[in-house]
């Protein structure tokens, strides 16, 4: 049996937002993360190693806009994966189609500012997964990689 010798690339979770509001969809214009600043995308983040995938969904709503959503409020609609220098990303997409409270800046240190677009209107400084993200779940299509030339630019 042969042994592999070569480090494993970590695998990531991360839980992204549609969130739909009169057919525009919410982003919001990410700033001091380290990644993709200046560019806008969904609301969303990394899964904890003790939470599921939907437990770290409504985590992050709640903690970026305010908001409390249920877990029968929140449809896995998508799942991208994205390879990034180091690491592997599964990007899980939820629809969020209810939630409790208003939606708000939570995390002005991280969110220039939340803005709504029009579904065929998207800003040309988006994040490329959350492009797609948007794009799959207006054609129905579950599951589906960036272009490879975009696995490693996240623009």
């Amino acid at each position: 049996m042969r042994r592999r010798t070569e480090q494993l690339s970590p695998l990531i979770a991360t839980t992204h937002a549609l969130i739909y509001i009169n057919n525009h969809v919410l982003l919001a214009l990410r700033q001091n993360t380290g990644y993709a600043d200046g560019f806008f995308g969904l609301i969303g983040g990394r899964v904890e190693p003790q939470e599921s995938v939907l437990d770290g969904m409504l985590r992050e709503i709640h903690e970026e806009i305010g908001v409390k959503a249920h877990p029968e409020h929140a449809k896995l609609v998508g799942i991208i994966p994205r390879k990034e220098a180091d690491c592997f990303y599964l990007n899980f997409i939820y629809h969020i189609h209810l939630w409790d409270g208003e939606i708000i800046n939570n995390e002005p240190e991280k969110t220039a500012y939340l803005k709504l677009f029009p579904l065929n209107k998207l800003p040309a400084n988006i994040v490329s997964h959350a492009k797609k993200a948007i794009e799959n779940h207006q054609e129905n299509i579950f599951y589906s990689v960036l272009a490879s030339e975009k696995l490693l630019n996240p623009y």
